[in-house]
């Protein structure tokens, strides 16, 4: 069912339930790349650190997530996109060397039709202003592994760390990055 503008009763005959995500915080995430390219004008646009946002994507079609999370998949059930962290907006005593944090309204509602082979994609991305945005790093996370959808209100969340196991420059050979992604899922 994809419709634009849909009623709660509409979207229950269509789905099986609903996945809030919060985003809290991205981690060790790798330098943004060549910031000699765009040097001083792409730094006066953005702050010259990280501009991260985040792409999330509900997986129900293949048993094992894609290795570029998000932006790979061909049909999600849904997806959401989060609001990009600007590092020119974070003071400089709270801003961490290549890591976003975002507030705590950062929350997503994403339908999931079959529970028991979802699996939530993401991408993190740098946003760039003038060159194309530059994925840093992508996970899927089997919701069947965290969460029991039938379960006490206690099983049906989950919090934690999502391990970002792709980067696309860096990681040719596949090996794990050491980026983290943090949110809560109930």
């Amino acid at each position: 069912c994809d419709v634009a503008f849909m009623s709660e009763s509409f979207a229950q005959e269509c789905y099986a339930g609903r996945l809030s995500v919060q985003l809290i915080e991205a981690e060790d995430l790798p330098p943004p790349s060549d910031r000699r390219s765009s040097g001083l004008a792409q730094a006066l646009f953005s702050g010259g650190d990280v501009d991260g946002y985040a792409v999330f994507a509900v997986n129900e079609e293949e048993p094992q997530g894609p290795k570029e999370g998000a932006i790979a998949l061909k049909r999600a059930v849904d997806t959401a996109r989060s609001s990009t962290r600007w590092s020119r907006d974070v003071d400089k005593q709270d801003r961490k060397e290549n890591s976003v944090v975002w507030g705590p309204d950062e929350i997503f509602s994403l339908y999931v039709k079959e529970p028991g082979r979802a699996q939530l994609a993401l991408t993190v991305f740098d946003e760039e202003v003038l060159k194309d945005d530059e994925a840093l790093g992508a996970a899927s996370l089997d919701l069947g592994s965290v969460l029991r959808f039938n379960g006490t209100e206690e099983r049906r969340s989950w919090t934690g760390w999502v391990p970002l196991t792709w980067r696309p420059e860096e990681t040719r050979d596949w090996t794990t990055l050491a980026g983290t992604v943090g949110g809560a899922m109930e």
